[in-house]
């Protein structure tokens, strides 16, 4: 009995311990200085995700649900530093960008 509840309780433990990378979510942001819009990216790629920029205040400025890899308009926002918390289900990641008028824009 106590060998049958020890191979229970390694099983278990590999079960719930076992890193797999096939499972690590990466979000990116680029450009992170700019003057009209961001691109969110997700790699796996197809990640539906929710994007939240807030200024270093704390205040929401943009709450987006974004599919694939989007464009988000920051014409609207005042010149300044921004956080973006880009969330799914299980996983969340902080970054930033910087919104200014001298920023040059590659097309």
């Amino acid at each position: 009995m106590k060998k049958l509840v020890l191979l229970f309780s390694i099983l278990c433990f590999f079960s719930f311990s076992n890193d797999n990378d096939n499972d690590k979510i990466i979000y990116e942001i680029e450009p992170t200085l700019t003057s009209d819009w961001i691109m969110i990216k997700t790699y796996p790629e197809k990640q539906v995700v929710n994007v939240k920029i807030m200024d270093l205040s704390g205040f929401l400025r943009i709450e987006k649900e974004v599919h694939m890899d989007k464009k988000i308009d920051v014409t609207s926002l005042p010149n300044g530093t921004y956080i973006v918390k880009i969330s799914s289900d299980q996983h969340a990641q902080i970054a930033q960008f910087v919104k200014g008028g001298d920023a040059v824009t590659v097309r």
